[in-house]
């Protein structure tokens, strides 16, 4: 029988326990207290919360890391999400699962249709998020991306006022070809405020486009069959509280748009508070359902759009 991933993960909730252990997992390690971690070796900073069932655990000995079984599997092995599929999938009484499909090649684009070579260099040079900028995402809370994301750090960006600060810089990629397009500029303060700037959120001129972009938040090889998806960086990693991979659409336009993509079955959609928001994830919801593809929708309970306060809506 062939199964889909969100089969396998509806069949695995409430079971984890026993398919980590059968697959490895030191018993002892899957308990809701500090202890041992069985995947990096720290002795006393990894917990298994098993949270609503989805064998979800918190690892904080370096980097902190957290997900579902399927990624803990991952973290203790160094599977991939598509080979844990399948060891859960045989675990659960032999599922045939259908081979995850390729990413598209990348295709040669224009120069101008890349990332100028002035900020290609200035994108090469950036760290990994840290200090004001884990700060800031922590007081709003948004979950940690993972390192190999496309979001960095710049701790002292000149903004064209002349504030100089810290900034959480997202690169923009095209959907489609992975090629690096734009960068967009989210200038902060640690306690999750703005800077008292004009438009502390800045994309690149000089004729960058960000149509048909997309920032990846996770990187393409943690996408399999499913991901979930915002409108701006923020809302993105909210909803990666409860679901990831996750990527953020930039604007309404570009949400509404996204395309179909061939290795992804079932979609996540964080919508934005607001009516354009709300209208852009339903079309792109209804593309998607259209193709026989899965799809839901979390719509924000409340203005703050990025309040980790979402609402499922079922379709």
């Amino acid at each position: 029988m062939r199964v889909e991933f969100a089969e396998v993960k509806r069949a695995a909730n409430g079971n984890w326990r026993n398919i980590l252990t059968s697959l490895g997992v030191p018993a002892e390690s899957l308990i809701n207290r500090h202890g041992p971690c069985p995947g990096c070796g720290g002795t006393d900073r990894f917990r298994f919360d098993d949270k609503s069932g989805d064998g979800t655990y918190i690892c904080s000995q370096s980097d902190k890391v957290s997900g579902d079984g399927f990624t803990l599997l991952s973290h203790v092995f160094g599977w991939s999400v598509a080979e844990s599929l399948k060891q859960v999938s045989a675990q659960l009484g032999g599922f045939e699962v259908r081979e995850a499909r390729p990413m598209p090649a990348p295709i040669a684009k224009p120069k101008r249709d890349r990332l100028s070579g002035e900020w290609q260099e200035y994108w090469d040079a950036l760290g990994p998020i840290a200090g004001i900028g884990r700060d800031y995402l922590e007081s709003r809370l948004c979950a940690l991306p993972p390192r190999d994301g496309d979001l960095r750090y710049d701790p002292a960006a000149r903004h064209p006022s002349g504030h100089v600060g810290g900034c959480l810089v997202a690169l923009i990629t095209d959907i489609l070809t992975q090629a690096p397009i734009s960068l967009h500029r989210t200038w902060i303060n640690a306690d999750g405020t703005k800077p008292a700037v004009d438009k502390p959120r800045l994309l690149l001129g000089d004729s960058h486009r960000k149509s048909g972009g997309v920032v990846r938040l996770w990187p393409d090889d943690a996408v399999c069959w499913s991901l979930g998806l915002g409108e701006g960086v923020e809302t993105a990693l909210s909803l990666a509280h409860c679901f990831k991979p996750v990527w953020a659409a930039i604007d309404a336009g570009n949400l509404s748009q996204f395309p179909l993509l061939p290795y992804v079955e079932s979609l996540t959609i964080a919508a934005d508070y607001d009516p354009a928001g709300e209208k852009a994830a339903q079309a792109c919801a209804d593309r998607w359902l259209d193709d026989g593809r899965n799809v839901q929708i979390f719509k924000s309970a409340r203005e703050s759009q990025d309040a980790n306060d979402f609402i499922l809506e079922a379709h």
